[in-house]
């Protein structure tokens, strides 16, 4: 859809707006080199003017994009891979608007706070799993439930030694919150979770002996995976975004729940679309 933002020296200017309920996400515009914004400045450039985003009226600069065949975009790197790659290379800012919501719905679900950890190898390019088996979710990260007020690092570390043994391992990245739905086959137990990712590096191979709680025993085998066979045998939908975020640099392009978006916060994609539209119908048009 096409949306009047205001732009130095150019007044309003349609501007194409992927989706809407991401726009609070938007940090620049891309036009095209041919794009009478681009000012016939160079491929990668900063053109030197702003646009004013109609949502929050933002000041977002406008930048020349070879990505962008025709026309200009909103560009929201939190939530394009084309825009996050261009935000990347260019030093922009990527704001998070949408946390992703995996899984499918469960009946009376358990609500509880977790962490997945995904912990890699850099001497291998392998990646630490846990093995549950076919009937019970195969290969998957390090997961587990915070406890109270615990923070999510020292969260990740104590179920890192609980499970595999490893406790030499260094932060590299954490996550935004992921809102997951599942069933928890080790615990019998259907579960609503808001879970952060986390990406250690291993430091050395010093182990102690796992802790594990009396229905874990005998139930998994800590593997490591190669790359290629993370990406194939880790099915679960969390445990593959986090996967993907943190070894494929991929961004999260589905639908959620919104964050740091006004009054549409708190809101799932849907309804926040659904809202936003109605609210700035008299300036949409359909491209």
């Amino acid at each position: 859809m096409l949306l009047d933002f205001v732009v130095d020296g150019h007044g309003k200017t349609k501007i194409f707006v992927e989706r809407l309920e991401t726009l609070f996400g938007a940090t620049f515009v891309a036009a095209s080199p041919n794009h009478p914004l681009s000012h016939g400045k160079p491929l990668g450039s900063f053109t030197g003017a702003y646009a004013a985003n109609p949502v929050n009226n933002e000041k977002i600069p406008v930048w020349v994009a070879a990505y962008v065949r025709d026309g200009a975009v909103a560009a929201v790197p939190a939530h394009s891979q084309a825009d996050y790659v261009f935000a990347k290379e260019h030093g922009l800012p990527i704001r998070t608007v949408i946390e992703p919501l995996t899984g499918e719905p469960q009946q009376n679900p358990e609500l509880r706070r977790s962490i997945v950890a995904l912990v890699a190898n850099p001497q291998t390019n392998q990646i630490l799993s846990i093995n549950w088996g076919p009937q019970a979710g195969g290969n998957l990260l390090i997961g587990g439930g915070r406890e109270e007020n615990e923070d999510p690092v020292e969260c990740a570390k104590r179920e890192i030694a609980e499970e595999t043994g490893y406790r030499d391992v260094t932060l590299v990245a954490q996550s935004e919150r992921i809102h997951h739905r599942y069933f928890a086959h080790s615990k019998n137990k259907a579960r609503q979770i808001e879970a952060i990712g986390l990406f250690f590096n291993l430091q050395s191979n010093e182990r102690i002996n796992p802790k594990l709680e009396a229905d874990e025993v005998g139930r998994f085998k800590v593997e490591w995976l190669s790359e290629p066979d993370a990406a194939e045998r880790i099915r679960d939908e969390l445990h593959r975004y986090v996967f993907a975020k943190f070894i494929r640099d991929e961004v999260h392009s589905g639908e959620g729940i919104l964050i740091n978006s006004g009054n549409y916060s708190g809101m799932n994609s849907r309804q926040a679309c659904e809202q936003m539209t109605k609210d700035f119908v008299t300036q949409i048009e359909q491209r």
